[in-house]
């Protein structure tokens, strides 16, 4: 018997509540956001085997632990930008159409901020 484990998917929230991820989601077209749910749900499926080009880890002292989720459709390119948050629970924290070669810094950086974010409010939490 070969063990799989269980990956869960939560999303990055505000200490407010908000969640950029959902409204991000809500406001493109259904056929878009089916086809980045599915990105989402082989994630959650094969969470760290997640082979390239469905997910590629980010660049740079700065963006350490953080992952790009890649979803094309068609000539659109979505990002979902996460991190390993516990062994096998993946937060997702920043979403956006990419429409440069490159990931866009401000993209990056909100990524990076969100993390933060989490990690400090889950230290405050213990």
């Amino acid at each position: 018997m070969i063990y799989r484990m269980k990956w869960r998917i939560e999303l990055y929230k505000t200490a407010s509540g908000k969640c950029s991820i959902i409204e991000y989601l809500q406001s493109l077209s259904p056929k878009y956001r089916s086809k980045i749910e599915r990105g989402i749900d082989l994630l959650e499926l094969y969470g760290i085997f997640l082979p390239y080009p469905f997910k590629r880890k980010i660049v740079g002292c700065r963006y350490k632990n953080l992952w790009e989720l890649r979803i094309r459709f068609g000539e659109d390119r979505f990002r979902i930008i996460y991190f390993l948050y516990r062994e096998n629970i993946f937060i997702l924290v920043n979403a956006f159409c990419k429409k440069e070669q490159k990931i866009p810094k401000n993209e990056l950086e909100i990524a990076r901020s969100r993390m933060v974010d989490f990690l400090n409010r889950d230290k405050g939490v213990k």
